[in-house]
């Protein structure tokens, strides 16, 4: 697999364990609020045993971990990547170049697509004789 298709599948593992992340943390927040009126215990609120609250609790620190961990190969990845020249005469020179690769691979690709279509050609061609020969050969008769 190649690098940037690593990057692109790293990136996207990013996202689905923050988008997860953004679920769990929403539901498992404390009730806030908004203009002073007095809000039930946390334990009723979410219907939560002092063991589940813990465990509640410590969730937040495996999520940051878990993202944590992936910047970190993302970031890896991307040292990875070759460097980009920022000068734009830089820049033009290697577009020139990759051109001029590229129209040299595309004539290279034209003959041969010639020569296979030779190749083809030269073959139906036999096999047509071939096929003539064995179904148009005057048969014999065979005698019981």
């Amino acid at each position: 697999m190649d690098l940037v298709t690593q990057l692109q599948e790293e990136v996207s593992a990013l996202h689905a364990l923050m988008w997860n992340y953004t679920g769990v943390l929403q539901r498992d927040a404390p009730p806030a609020s908004l203009s002073g009126e007095p809000l039930l215990s946390e334990r009723a609120a979410n219907g939560l045993g002092a063991a589940d609250i813990k465990t509640a609790a410590d969730e937040p620190a495996r999520m940051a971990e878990a993202v944590v961990s992936s910047v970190k190969r993302i970031d890896a990845l991307a040292a990875r990547l070759p460097p980009i020249d920022s000068d734009p005469n830089a820049q033009s020179a290697r577009l020139a170049a990759l051109q001029a690769r590229n129209e040299a691979l595309a004539r290279e690709l034209e003959t041969e697509i010639a020569n296979a279509d030779k190749a083809l050609a030269e073959t139906r061609e036999l096999y047509t004789e071939v096929t003539d020969e064995i179904l148009l050969k005057p048969t014999t008769p065979r005698s019981n």
